[in-house]
């Protein structure tokens, strides 16, 4: 595998490009960068989890702000993209996720729905 490797995100509900991810070996990190250039940081679980908890506050029925709420309990100890897609959707996506998704897509794109 080569040092470095830069791929297309895909949304899955949508399959448009929402970013490039870019995944270099050594030393270990993932770089997202949004469609018009700007780079995306990954963020704490802290961070994310009291934005997710207010927006359920707001809107108990969501199903959207629940699932973000158990996606971000199950990963509290890890750094995680929120990237927004064109279409209106989120996607929440762990560093360790974007790095494997990354390494082992064939081709260009990387499909995010796993």
């Amino acid at each position: 595998m080569a040092l470095s490797v830069t791929k297309h995100l895909v949304c899955p509900s949508c399959g448009v490009v929402v970013a490039t991810g870019a995944y270099r070996r050594f030393p270990g990190r993932v770089v997202v960068t949004l469609l018009d250039g700007a780079p995306l940081p990954a963020e704490s679980v802290g961070l994310q989890l009291a934005r997710a908890k207010a927006h359920a506050a707001a809107d108990p029925r969501d199903p959207a702000a629940a699932d973000r709420l158990a996606f971000l309990k199950r990963h509290l100890e890890e750094m995680v993209f929120d990237i927004p897609c064109p279409n209106g959707h989120s996607l929440l996506r762990t560093m360790p996720q974007l790095a494997r998704a990354i390494r082992t897509s064939p081709g260009e794109w990387v499909d995010l729905s796993h």
